[in-house]
């Protein structure tokens, strides 16, 4: 039987972050697919009103800034 509380909630994600700087620091790529589990696996095992559900998402906003900062710093050097 499944267990809720097994590392699978967190450990996909941390290591999909741990080697995000590495590869926005690179520009070899066109397109980038980060697939984060984390919220999803929350949600399904949790529920939608799990109290994992708020740092996980805080955790989500803080990845998105850090690409949207990095993409901003890219077009200011390129123009």
């Amino acid at each position: 039987m499944f267990n809720p509380r097994i590392s699978c909630l967190f450990e996909v994600d941390d290591n999909v972050t741990r080697h995000l700087s590495t590869e926005l620091n690179k520009e070899d790529w066109r397109i980038m697919v980060l697939h984060y589990l984390g919220l999803d696996h929350i949600g399904h095992v949790e529920g939608p009103h799990s109290l994992l559900v708020r740092p996980k998402l805080q955790e989500m906003d803080h990845i998105v800034k850090r690409i949207h900062r990095r993409f901003i710093s890219w077009v200011r050097r390129n123009k």
